[in-house]
């Protein structure tokens, strides 16, 4: 019921914009065709002609009783907002600050008997001392010219508005969904595991948009691209076919505009104004989409990872709208043979930073320099990025729509702020313990307070202040709560070495014997908490340090009442980090998970302090499961890539009810399980769920 007067909200506020477009349309028309010509005034004054009221046609009695005419006869105009509008540019302090509507009308009233035809007047440049009454067509002319482009600016703003409404019923039916899993899980099982809505999730929802790749990129020459999955396609589509139809739709063109006399230069004026204010419109919502501290990720239950995507794409229509707009005004300029005086403008100026940093901003956000120089890709975004919004200030602050730059700032305030609290909150005085592990691998334990409890899929970002230097570099790593006796109150971060501060880190640890402690900044914790329990059946699989992610589900599960039937897969390439992980291992043992680990790079029979053997048995059935007696722990172990397909179809037929996968991997692990999962719904006996945990930054 919230939403009825939200929508009644924005009806009067439509009508409101269309009604003053209306009135402002009949003032600039009528001013302009009006002012035109010299009127009588109080000597003090200078006569002026041109498109705009002096003061001295403020105090001229015949300059007011012939606009008051033109608003008075023009077609389909809204002379009450045009009157208010006169009075609104002859009523200030400096002009006319005791003129009021009535003398306004009084005025017209006393000269009605005083009007000439303006075909009489034979020369503009001489001081007329009588009202003048223009013809109907050069009134509804002079009207319609204006009204056309204001119109084009109204509806920019209302396609604008469009678009985020779109966007806004997205997002309200994710919240929808994302609530009934919650509190209805048993409801949507059933609801949703009819042939109907079986054929949506395995053909238009689930897979990925062509073939096998979502997280794995798909390459073009030296650079290359994350496809959206299905799901992800139809949002973005739909949002991209409004944008389309927003842009082509619905102009005034004709012949004889006096404002811009041919074709073309209403199309450029009129398409690059509507494309700036759609650009605007939008920018609120790249914020929005760009920020951590979304509110929005744990209402709808979207993973950063789907918000950073729509950010990208949002972003590049707003920027097509920007190269629209800059591309169209140069037309216009240039055919009206102002091209080079109006690079002089200081407005202008700023308009061209600003698209320019927007470009480079598009161009070093492809994946391509994501990956290879993530630091230097992220220093120069939000370079380019500030430059981008001050330009964009500059540049409209004198021409309106100010409230979408004033949103978007603050939009960007409140998530910055949210991060500073979060770093207070976690302690200002935080120590971190690093451990260098083989593999390349950083084991990270910290205290944490007791405002907050670390959520399965939690994670956070963390600034390492020593070695200070590239201490403002911050990465996000999956937590989870030591499994470890005696440290109920820490919490384990994992980080693989790559380049940039972790390298940093792993150079340090190798000069301190391997361990250190470190004052941190933790900014978190944030993510969602994908609703894997309301599965009879459970299977984390896992890849490398996916380890993290996965641990932290089957963690959170094994504290439930309900146990649940537990199956935790784990494909690394030797048995080293198995070492790593010995208590998280033995933690998952303890409570009756099924542990699956699959060493692809290790001779068969390897025996370590924690027992890893190969069984006979078939290392495909996902219900057998096999530990040696003693004091050290065995785990079901095999000496290969584990064949999803196969692990995930037997898993489905043989689930007693529904089954729930989560999978936290490499790119490729994770289209894969995406691709099998998929083709899979419908073949077991109850609901199929998938939940990845793909942390694409």
């Amino acid at each position: 019921m919230k939403l009825f007067p939200q929508l009644t909200l924005l009806f009067v506020w439509l009508c409101s914009v269309i009604a003053t477009n209306s009135g402002d349309a009949l003032f600039r028309g009528c001013s302009a065709w009006v002012a035109k010509y010299k009127f009588e005034c109080p000597s003090k004054y200078a006569k002026a002609k041109g498109g705009r009221v002096t003061a001295c046609n403020c105090w001229s009695p015949e300059f007011i009783a012939t606009y008051v005419d033109c608003a008075t006869r023009a077609k389909g105009a809204n002379t009450k907002y045009g009157l208010q509008s006169l009075l609104g540019a002859c009523g200030t302090k400096t002009i006319r600050p005791d003129l009021t509507l009535d003398e306004i009308n009084q005025i017209y009233q006393n000269a009605t008997d005083y009007f000439v035809d303006v075909k009489s007047i034979k020369n503009k440049t001489e001081t007329s001392y009588y009202p003048i009454k223009f013809t109907q067509a050069q009134v509804d002319q002079a009207q319609r010219s204006f009204a056309a482009g204001f119109y084009a600016k109204y509806t920019g703003q209302l396609y604008g508005g469009l678009l985020l409404a779109y966007f806004g019923a997205i997002l309200l039916a994710a919240s929808i969904s994302n609530l009934l899993k919650k509190v209805a899980p048993g409801f949507v099982h059933k609801s949703t595991n009819n042939k109907v809505a079986l054929f949506f999730r395995r053909k238009l929802i689930n897979p990925a948009l062509f073939g096998n790749k979502h997280s794995v990129p798909v390459k073009w020459g030296p650079f290359n691209m994350s496809l959206p999955t299905r799901a992800q396609f139809w949002v973005l589509a739909v949002y991209f076919g409004m944008y389309i139809i927003f842009i082509f739709i619905k102009y005034d063109i004709y012949d004889g505009n006096t404002r811009f006399a041919t074709r073309a230069l209403q199309i450029s004026r009129y398409v690059g104004d509507r494309a700036a204010i759609m650009a605007l419109a939008q920018l609120p919502l790249v914020f929005t989409f760009a920020g951590r501290n979304n509110i929005l990720i744990f209402i709808t239950g979207l993973s950063y990872d789907t918000m950073n995507l729509y950010h990208r794409w949002v972003s590049r229509v707003m920027y097509m709208n920007i190269f629209i707009h800059a591309v169209c005004f140069s037309i216009n300029y240039r055919k009206q043979g102002k091209y080079f005086s109006e690079l002089s403008e200081s407005d202008i100026v700023w308009g061209i930073s600003a698209c320019v940093c927007g470009g480079f901003t598009m161009f070093f956000s492809l994946r391509h320099f994501r990956e290879k120089i993530y630091e230097i890709f992220l220093l120069s975004h939000w370079a380019f990025v500030i430059f981008f919004t001050v330009g964009a200030w500059y540049h409209v602050k004198s021409h309106g729509y100010m409230e979408w730059i004033y949103t978007a700032i603050a939009i960007w305030a409140f998530d910055r702020l949210g991060r500073l609290v979060r770093i207070a909150v976690n302690g200002v005085n935080a120590k971190a313990h690093l451990e260098l592990h083989p593999q390349h691998l950083i084991k990270i334990k910290v205290d944490y307070n007791s405002f907050w409890n670390p959520h399965a899929g939690a994670y956070a970002f963390i600034h390492f202040l020593n070695p200070l230097w590239r201490s403002w570099e911050n990465h996000p790593f999956t937590m989870y709560p030591s499994p470890t006796p005696g440290e109920e109150k820490k919490l384990v971060f994992c980080a693989r070495v790559r380049n940039g501060k972790t390298k940093q880190l792993q150079n340090y640890l190798a000069a301190n014997s391997n361990a250190k402690t470190v004052p941190v900044f933790i900014d978190g914790p944030y993510g969602n908490t994908a609703p894997l329990q309301t599965s009879d059946t459970i299977v984390i699989i896992t890849g490398g340090i996916g380890f993290t992610g996965g641990y932290s589900y089957a963690c959170k599960l094994t504290h439930q009442a309900e146990k649940k039937n537990i199956t935790f897969i784990w494909a690394i390439q030797n048995h080293e980090n198995v070492e790593t992980f010995r208590d998280e291992l033995e933690y998952l043992y303890k409570n009756d998970v099924n542990v699956f680990i699959y060493l692809s790079n290790e001779p068969n029979g390897l025996q370590r302090k924690i027992t890893v053997e190969k069984h006979n048995s078939d290392p495909e059935n996902l219900n057998e499961k096999d530990f040696s007696s003693g004091s050290t722990i065995s785990f079901n172990t095999m000496f290969a890539r584990p064949d999803l397909k196969v692990i995930i179809e037997s898993a489905i037929t043989e689930a007693p009810g529904s089954i729930g996968f989560l999978v936290c991997g490499p790119g490729s692990m994770n289209d894969d399980v995406r691709r099998n999962v998929s083709n899979n719904m419908g073949r077991g006996k109850g609901r199929v769920d998938l939940y990845i945990e793909a942390f694409n930054w």
